[in-house]
């Protein structure tokens, strides 16, 4: 289930966590939290529900947009049911020096909360005008930050996903 757009929900609210709890089993839930202030808000769902699993989806770019620096994913740390998933952004290119810098600072971060086995690369795919620099530059970032390449490139989706390939 996508939940879309996320401003329209409640995320504590008891008729949503009713019903995303009849998941169980039978998929996950993607979501993208264009707010920072309601990672807060997310997390008491992902504690509500540990059955179920979530996807943040969109999270390759949060720092390329002035005014979301503010991103603090510590506040996920520990949650077993969450992934997180790192796409370009729709049209902003990835191959300048501070683009690079910025994203990988964020790959950084997010690797140090929570690891390669729960990040994943996304192409936002058709929305995404550069996704191959992107891919491209997240591989390197990854790298760099001695995160595990195949594992946030193909082995995340296949647990996520069910994918044998």
């Amino acid at each position: 289930i996508r939940l879309r757009p996320i401003a329209d929900f409640d995320l504590k609210a008891s008729p949503l966590l009713s019903s995303l709890d009849r998941l169980e089993g039978h998929g996950h839930v993607e979501l993208g939290i264009a707010q920072p202030e309601r990672l807060a808000e997310f997390r008491t769902m992902c504690v509500a529900l540990p059955h179920i699993r979530f996807v943040l989806t969109h999270c390759g770019h949060p720092l390329m947009s002035p005014g979301t620096h503010d991103y603090d994913y510590r506040s996920l740390d520990g949650l077993e049911n969450l992934y997180i998933k790192l796409s370009p952004p729709q049209i902003a290119p990835t191959d300048n020096a501070y683009a690079h810098e910025r994203l990988s600072m964020h790959v950084g971060k997010l690797l140090d909360i929570l690891s390669s086995r729960k990040l994943m690369f996304g192409s936002n795919w058709p929305v995404a005008q550069y996704p191959q620099k992107f891919e491209t530059w997240l591989a390197e970032a990854l790298t760099q930050t001695e995160g595990d390449v195949a594992q946030v490139f193909a082995g995340t989706a296949r647990e996520i996903y069910g994918c044998e390939r």
